[in-house]
């Protein structure tokens, strides 16, 4: 690193601390300091990580305080994916997608792990796994921003997988939605339609029975979120 150039490592702790701290469309469009300071932020990591792909930021955050709700909708969702984006591409820089061995018995974590990841989301979080039961949604859903799109697809335990997520979506207003196929055996995560992740146990129970691993996969996230796309387009509706 030379000069005021940060490293690429410090840039992902930036890019990451803009994602986890990123205040909701309503509030980015009120006229706030807390507001308009995030904003700054996010243009001069933005600028500092690619110039390129950063020279829009102005016409975008003008779109985010445009009086029309569709406009600034579309440019909040343009905003957050430039964000995971720049996340994506750090990531791939400083050493590649993220892989990590849990220990038997360590469930702490491999929830904390997986926390972080569901933090990063902005706009969508799509997890596969045909054991999620009532216990996945008080363990994970709350650490969704109220803004994402949570899509649940899952085989078995439908009926406690729907009774905890249909509570949970009328007690915080979130978006839940869950679908059932008997076409599941792996777990995953996609945050954003874009990262993918990898659990070798089921989301529900870690490391509790036996070692793990949780992995971002990058070389075929977008086959796999193809695949799962279609998937989940022809999957069972169980709450809507």
């Amino acid at each position: 690193m030379s000069g005021n150039k940060l490293s690429d490592e410090n840039l992902i702790s930036e890019v990451e601390l803009l994602i986890r701290t990123a205040p909701d469309r309503h509030q980015l469009r009120s006229p706030r300091t807390e507001t308009w300071a995030w904003l700054g932020r996010a243009k001069a990591v933005l600028q500092a990580w690619n110039p390129i792909e950063a020279a829009g930021a102005d016409v975008v955050i003008s779109g985010i305080q445009n009086s029309l709700a569709e406009v600034s909708h579309q440019a909040h969702m343009t905003l957050m994916t430039l964000l995971s984006q720049a996340q994506n591409d750090l990531r791939m820089r400083i050493g590649g997608p993220i892989s990590m061995a849990i220990g038997h018995g360590m469930t702490f974590s491999y929830f904390d792990e997986l926390r972080k990841i569901i933090e990063l989301a902005s706009v969508d979080l799509l997890f596969v796994d045909p054991y999620m039961n009532a216990d996945f949604v008080s363990q994970y859903l709350p650490h969704a921003k109220s803004t994402v799109q949570v899509r649940l697809l899952g085989k078995q335990y439908m009926p406690a997988l729907v009774s905890a997520a249909d509570a949970f979506k009328k007690q915080h207003g979130a978006m839940v939605t869950v679908r059932s196929t008997a076409d599941l055996h792996d777990r995953f995560v996609f945050v954003d339609s874009s990262a993918c992740y990898f659990s070798g146990a089921s989301f529900k129970d870690g490391p509790k029975n036996a070692n793990t691993i949780l992995s971002q996969v990058t070389d075929a996230s977008s086959v796999l979120l193809a695949s799962f796309e279609k998937l989940w387009s022809t999957a069972k509706i169980e709450l809507q």
